[in-house]
């Protein structure tokens, strides 16, 4: 009997590429994959990729660039690479990186056993990208990297029209999982000594809309918030937009909701987002923080973060950081 293949995964990007790294490790896992050990030249590299971010599309490049060699060499080893990258550049990788065996996209993190499995049988690079989503990665099986806390995907994709983002475009229109499938997978996580959550989501807090319940993202939270075993609940990433009366209340009034927000800011200068359709304006996020902080009596000052998107950057800079000043974020 054979030896199973060993696997490694990199991750690239967002929360939510980390939770889906853990989906992709479960599916392999439960497809006779093990993780490789440190120092053991894994079979199988996975890059879950980033197109957001400038630095993440970079560092691919040069990581591949880096196992080229290792690949002439081991020609059994085999390369796939998922998430938003893959989803934007489909057959541009193979172009670049013609020893690569696998592309997959956002849609179908399942795949890859499969694929890979074809690859090897074909001797030929496999390419699957779908435009909607296949099923929710928290369906999916799951080696999570702490025992003690755990992701929870509660919607995939984006319905905003950014001029700059292409979330929507990557991760398609948002899609939003039933309650009760939610709070299903929260009570097993419980059972199985978790006791931290976050729900994830690419605008978590429009959580509703998929299924016309404006209300739905606060009755979430008091729901999660009653699940015995839990007793910390996260969520991101917000959108100033969606940050209504009601979930400031569903945060205050349930004490098992962490007092932290991070509020995304696309620039600190309105006019600098209206210039180019951005629906995230400082004065709707000042606004959000401050009903935040006189509804929230659970903690005198609530931390907040951010992150920060450059527009323009050499005309507003000042005014950026005046902004964040304000905020002491």
């Amino acid at each position: 009997m054979s030896a199973p293949r060993t696997y490694v995964i990199q991750t690239l990007g967002c929360q939510m590429n980390v939770h889906d790294s853990e989906r992709i490790a479960g599916s392999l896992d439960a497809a006779g994959y093990v993780p490789a050990r440190d120092g053991i030249d894994p079979d199988l590299v996975v890059f879950n990729t980033c197109a957001v971010r400038e630095n993440a599309d970079n560092k691919l490049y040069g990581h591949l660039s880096f196992l080229a060699p290792t690949k002439k060499e081991r020609p059994s080893m085999q390369i796939a690479i998922g998430g938003c990258l893959a989803q934007k550049d489909q057959g541009e990788i193979l172009k670049r990186a013609p020893y690569v065996d696998v592309v997959f996209g956002t849609h179908n993190v399942g795949s890859l056993p499969t694929l890979l499995e074809r690859a090897r049988i074909e001797e030929e690079a496999q390419i699957e990208i779908l435009e909607g989503l296949e099923h929710f990665p928290s369906t999916l099986p799951s080696r999570r990297h702490s025992a003690f806390s755990a992701w929870v995907s509660i919607s995939v994709g984006c319905n905003n029209t950014c001029t700059f983002c292409i979330v929507p475009q990557l991760r398609g229109r948002e899609k939003d999982r039933p309650a009760e499938e939610i709070l299903r997978e929260v009570r097993a996580l419980a059972e199985q000594g978790v006791n931290e959550i976050t729900l994830l989501g690419q605008n978590v807090n429009a959580y509703g809309v998929d299924f016309g319940d404006r209300a739905a993202f606060a009755k979430l939270l008091r729901e999660c918030g009653r699940v015995d075993g839990i007793d910390r609940i996260r969520f991101m990433s917000p959108h100033p937009r969606d940050f209504t009366d009601d979930v400031i209340a569903a945060m205050a009034e349930t004490p098992k909701v962490m007092p932290h927000l991070h509020m995304p800011l696309q620039s600190g200068s309105n006019e600098s987002c209206k210039r180019c359709v951005a629906l995230i304006e400082a004065i709707d996020t000042l606004a959000s923080l401050k009903k935040f902080e006189l509804r929230c009596r659970i903690h005198p000052s609530p931390p907040t973060s951010s992150w920060v998107f450059l527009v323009k950057p050499r005309k507003i800079f000042k005014k950026r950081f005046r902004y964040i000043a304000k905020r002491n974020l």
